[in-house]
C-alpha cells in the first residue's frame, strides 16, 4: 500500500484532526501522519477490486489546506526504489544520512554523481 507522509506546521501537533467523512487522524506531537492512497479494503486481500479514490483525495486536500507539506520518501540504502517517479524527486538515503534525487536515469547526490 502506498502512503503520503505529510508533516503539520509548527503548533498544530499533538492534536486530533477531522477529515472528510467523520474519519479521526490523530497527529502525534512530531506532527509526522501517513494516509492511505487507497481505502484498505476488508475481505480476500487477493482479489482486486477497484478502489474509489475520492475520499483520500479530500483528505489529502484537507491537510495540504491546513498547511499540512508533504515530505520526501525515506529509508535503508537496499530499500531505496530502483527509479524515481519524476525528475527532482528526492530519497533520503538512511544508511548514507543524506538526500538523493532522480535525475538522468539515475540517484544522484548533492554533486550530481550517480549513487
Amino acid at each position: 500500500m502506498i502512503y503520503h507522509r505529510l508533516i503539520a506546521p509548527e503548533g498544530l501537533a499533538p492534536t486530533t484532526i477531522e477529515l472528510a467523512d467523520g474519519f479521526q487522524l490523530a497527529v502525534p506531537a512530531d506532527g509526522i501522519v501517513e494516509i492511505p492512497h487507497a481505502l484498505e479494503m476488508p475481505g480476500d486481500t487477493g482479489v482486486f477490486e477497484p478502489v474509489d479514490r475520492l475520499v483520500e483525495t479530500h483528505w489529502l486536500r484537507q491537510l495540504l489546506d491546513l498547511g499540512f507539506r508533504q515530505l520526501p520518501r525515506s529509508g535503508s540504502s537496499g530499500g531505496r526504489p530502483a527509479a524515481g517517479r519524476y525528475p527532482g524527486e528526492m530519497f533520503f538515503d538512511e544508511t548514507l544520512g543524506r538526500p538523493l534525487w532522480w535525475s538522468a536515469g539515475a540517484w544522484r547526490d548533492a554533486d550530481g554523481a550517480a549513487i
